[in-house]
């Protein structure tokens, strides 16, 4: 009778492990990104953070390393860009656990005046590896590392960064 309990247990672990892996895909993030991005554009430092697990680091392409307190300080500073169209693409997700590993392609167009006064086309395209751990039921973004960043002007590449 013993061995029966235990592999019922066993089978009702690994059939909630199997749910969980499957149940999470793009759909399960693209809110959460459209929620970080909609915080970052309204320079929202408290709701930016609340999306942010505690032990959280940015590294850019650079493998300059960042924690959250110092990613949103002076986030509320920084000018809104009304010309500013951005799209973040989920390129995959992949599970182990209560923790899942995102690629993600960041898309930023813009227009900025030049010396000339006539207007420059700016465009920032970057692909970042991220991972998002649950904490107590919800989805919080533990690390995100930018593998690859290119920035243009006018359509000519002006610097292109890959992660060291």
């Amino acid at each position: 009778m013993r061995i029966k309990k235990y592999i019922g247990v066993v089978l009702i672990g690994l059939f909630s492990v199997f749910c969980f892996a499957e149940s999470v895909t793009n759909s399960t993030f693209e809110p959460l990104y459209a929620q970080l991005k909609s915080a970052m554009a309204e320079r929202d430092e408290k709701a930016v953070l609340a999306m942010l697990a505690p032990d959280f680091q940015s590294e850019d392409a650079s493998g300059n390393v960042t924690n959250s307190e110092k990613m949103v300080s002076g986030l509320s500073k920084l000018p809104k860009d009304p010309n500013k169209i951005s799209s973040t693409t989920l390129l995959n997700v992949s599970t182990k656990g209560n923790t899942a590993f995102v690629k993600q392609k960041y898309v930023m167009n813009t227009t900025k005046p030049s010396a000339d006064g006539s207007s420059k086309k700016v465009e920032l395209v970057s692909i970042s590896n991220d991972t998002w751990e649950i904490i107590n039921g919800k989805w919080f973004l533990l690390k995100t590392v930018t593998q690859e960043m290119q920035y243009s002007v006018d359509g000519k590449e002006v610097s292109h960064l890959l992660h060291k």
